[in-house]
């Protein structure tokens, strides 16, 4: 080859360029997916201890003494929501300090996972006072909650991340207030999370909430008389 030649050829521009890139993941990584799951799954559970307390007080007679005060029905599963509320609150605030220090997940910014956790307690407390004011006993609402509850989690993508789902259960999934929340935290995987981000699963919790928690409320004076 000409040494002309080779002047030109190395004259050019090299065709094989790199760069570094930022990472923009949308997807959490497995101890946060799974630590989310867990969260979310179980605080489904401990939000219906309180309510059902409400039915072993009827059975047992003593809901009679507080109908006989001056409290409006409603009142009173009010005062029973905002204790199965806190208990979820309580549980759930455990589990991300826990899981962040044991497992070292990564949940997200803080005034971005506070209220996704509000809104996700609140979801619950809804559902498991819906779900003990149709019930008859105590056993027949954690019978009825572990079933809805389970059944949720599984089609949520709790237990098994919805990506690896077929296609129907990833659409039934989207019903469910577990499948927003984990969205919710796969999108905080990503450095540029925003509230824009998480904004439609803070919506779907909380409208899940006011649906159920306001059913709830209505079915509350048929719920305290005695059947």
């Amino acid at each position: 080859i000409q040494p002309a030649a080779v002047e030109q050829i190395r004259a050019l521009p090299n065709p094989i360029a790199s760069s570094d890139l930022a990472s923009d993941r949308r997807e959490a990584d497995n101890p946060t997916f799974y630590a989310a799951g867990m969260a979310i799954m179980f605080v489904f559970f401990t939000t219906v201890t309180a309510p059902v307390g409400l039915l072993l007080e009827r059975r047992t007679g003593t809901l009679a003494r507080l109908l006989a005060a001056p409290i409006r029905p409603a009142s009173i599963v009010l005062g029973t929501a905002l204790a199965a509320f806190a208990l979820g609150l309580v549980s759930m605030v455990v589990l991300v300090a826990a899981t962040t220090l044991l497992l070292g997940a990564s949940w997200g910014p803080p005034l971005l996972v506070a209220p996704l956790i509000l809104a996700a307690v609140l979801a619950a407390t809804g559902l498991s006072m819906l779900i003990c004011t149709l019930a008859r006993t105590e056993e027949q609402a954690g019978g009825w909650n572990s079933m809805i509850a389970i059944t949720m989690a599984m089609l949520g993508g709790a237990m098994i991340p919805l990506q690896q789902a077929p296609e129907l259960l990833l659409q039934l999934g989207r019903i469910t207030p577990h499948a927003w929340f984990l969205a919710a935290i796969n999108a905080m995987a990503s450095p540029s999370v925003g509230l824009n981000d998480v904004l439609p699963s803070l919506a779907f919790l909380a409208g899940f909430a006011v649906l159920t928690g306001s059913l709830g409320l209505f079915r509350a004076r048929s719920f305290l008389v005695a059947r």
